[in-house]
């Protein structure tokens, strides 16, 4: 009997987990320097501040990664190097200056950006990102990961395969696309915008500049276009396989070349924003956007 404690106390001890590495490090940069930050798996979240440097703290599960930071004036690399075959599992807190240049890249560690109003790249391969606040210039890609972006921005990319794609805010210059995900837009002002997918669902309601120029194209999927009461805006309609719903106007819409698909052309007033909407086979849905106020710019 007295041998059982023995035999036990080394199996709880190989059965208990090892703490995780706790990470530290801090250095000056240049308030607009560029950042690059590398971590396959786990979180990454971002942080901007007022100040002319950057701070990073987490962990990292020991012997399976080692982390690395390092950097001056104009520029800094951070991240968590594997060593083994399967990425660790790192959660990586990082505090930049506000108007850093940030790259990140993953494989499926969720990216939270927040209060970076420089630039901002982010490249995933399934791992959900979101970028929040007033960001100069955005671009996001992603394989099979949820891309969300919400602020008042200059120029945004997003694009994904599988994975869906929102917009909330405002955009001088927007481009959106994926291909199976579906589309959503939410914008309180928005001048020139391309929206694109193949099997994906489109959702855009936006007050459009009256000079603003929006395209949306798509193959298989639903298109719903919503604009505010009182938008001055020129649509361009067509379908070849799906049906044309027009919630704005009278007007209905027309066949296509050859009798195949409609097609539908119609004006709300004289000088305003155009926008095309074509798809092969999806349906094509204009309507009012409710909460939204007409753009004047």
């Amino acid at each position: 009997m007295r041998r059982t404690p023995l035999i036990l106390l080394p199996l709880l001890a190989l059965g208990t987990p090892a703490a995780a590495q706790q990470v530290s490090r801090g250095f000056p940069l240049d308030r607009d320097a560029a950042i690059r930050v590398f971590n396959l798996a786990g979180t990454i979240t971002i942080r901007g501040w007022d100040r002319d440097s950057v701070a990073v703290t987490g962990s990292v599960p020991p012997g399976e990664g080692t982390f690395y930071a390092g950097g001056s004036g104009g520029g800094a690399k951070l991240g968590v190097e594997p060593r083994l075959g399967t990425p660790p599992r790192a959660d990586l807190q990082v505090m930049v200056p506000r108007n850093a240049r940030v790259w990140v890249k993953t494989d499926e560690a969720a990216v939270d950006v927040a209060g970076v109003a420089g630039q901002v790249d982010v490249y995933s391969v399934g791992g959900r990102v979101q970028v929040s606040g007033p960001v100069r210039t955005l671009s996001i890609e992603s394989m099979d990961g949820a891309v969300v972006a919400e602020g008042e921005m200059s120029w945004v990319r997003l694009k994904s395969a599988g994975g869906g794609v929102r917009f909330l805010g405002s955009a001088e210059d927007l481009v959106a696309s994926s291909v199976s995900g579906g589309v959503a837009v939410d914008a309180r002002r928005l001048g020139r915008a391309r929206v694109e997918t193949v099997t994906g669902s489109v959702r855009l309601a936006a007050a459009p500049d009256r000079t603003a120029s929006i395209s949306v194209e798509t193959h298989a999927g639903p298109a719903e276009i919503l604009i505010p009461s009182g938008a001055a805006a020129f649509f361009e309609l067509s379908t070849l396989g799906g049906t044309i719903t027009n919630r704005v106007t009278g007007t209905r819409p027309s066949a296509g070349p050859g009798g195949r698909g409609q097609v539908l052309s119609f004006g709300t007033d004289v000088g305003g924003a155009v926008v095309t909407v074509r798809s092969f086979k999806g349906d094509i849905i204009v309507g009012r956007a409710e909460g939204l106020a007409a753009g004047t710019k």
